[in-house]
């Protein structure tokens, strides 16, 4: 069952790149029929086409679109027999994607815990001055200007890290001196290169846990079709209140890509996240996953 879903998410993942490139058709379209994926008018309509782009198009649009259980496993297999340099193009395509984007990730969570710690002792008045001599920043939108001014020690720090990206520990170190807090520049200078032994472990652990919880989510995840997907958005908002979960903001019910969603589900509840999805799951009917999320939990692997 879970290479199926497997399967099925990866042809609706690269469904433009199948058009555009699967050069083979006819041999595809002979094995659907034959495993009786397509019948014999689909078949037809679908070969008397122009090209291998439209008869792709055709092909994906129609009769797999609504193909049996099983179909999109059997398409896939016969994409993997004739047209297998492709595969192995789009898999090494999306694991580079994923790779990319979890290492993105992981150094944003690692440059928040970096900064809170470094932050936390900043007054009430530093920490307006900090967040205004942010705002002389060229490069700091105007759109969010707004929500910094009225921005805590750790929506501050959030703001930082989504706008600046990498960048946000020097441009932190330069405004601190400016401030005269030199002391603050050293401890934050200390905690990112290593040279304390604390709180340094305390934060690679915390963060090597939260990539591993990461890991975990996605691989959960991943099984769940668009429509269980659009169903496991939709029970996350319910439950808030019965299991009395902090507020989720309505961004979920816009959020589209699986990696955005565990992100920000591990971002917000850390590895409470697994519980959540474990409550999820089981509501929605995957007690698989459940159970999978289960016996993987009990060990977390360190990235």
């Amino acid at each position: 069952m879970e290479e199926g879903r497997c399967t099925e998410l990866f042809v609706d993942k690269h469904h433009l790149a199948l058009v555009q490139r699967v050069k083979n058709i006819e041999p595809i379209l002979d094995g659907l029929l034959s495993y009786k994926v397509i019948n014999r008018e689909h078949y037809e309509e679908i070969l008397s086409l122009h090209g291998p782009r439209e008869k792709m198009r055709a092909l994906l649009r129609g009769p797999l679109r609504v193909c049996e259980p099983g179909g999109k496993e059997i398409f896939y297999k016969l994409l993997r027999e004739h047209e297998s340099d492709l595969l192995d193009d789009l898999a090494d395509v999306s694991e580079k994607y994923k790779k990319n984007k979890n290492d993105m990730e992981v150094e944003s969570m690692m440059a928040q815990k970096i900064l809170l710690e470094s932050l936390k002792d900043l007054s009430s008045d530093e920490l307006n001055q900090f967040k205004s001599l942010i705002e002389l920043e060229e490069s700091f939108p105007l759109i969010l200007r707004g929500r910094l001014k009225v921005a805590n020690t750790d929506e501050t720090v959030d703001l930082m890290v989504k706008t600046f990206g990498g960048k946000c520990v020097n441009m932190t170190k330069t405004v601190l001196k400016t401030m005269n807090r030199t002391d603050v520049v050293q401890r934050l200078s200390d905690i990112s290169s290593g040279t304390k032994e604390e709180p340094l472990p305390s934060l690679i652990q915390s963060v090597e846990t939260m990539a591993s919880v990461i890991e975990l989510l996605l691989e959960t995840l991943k099984y769940l079709s668009y429509q269980e997907l659009q169903r496991f958005q939709m029970v996350l908002n319910k439950i808030q209140s019965d299991k009395g979960y902090p507020d989720i903001s309505p961004r979920w019910l816009m959020m589209r890509d699986r990696q955005d969603m565990v992100f920000y589900l591990v971002r917000d509840h850390g590895q409470q996240s697994v519980e959540m999805t474990q409550h999820i799951c089981n509501r929605i009917g995957r007690t698989d996953l459940v159970q999978r999320l289960s016996q993987s939990s009990s060990g977390p692997k360190k990235q």
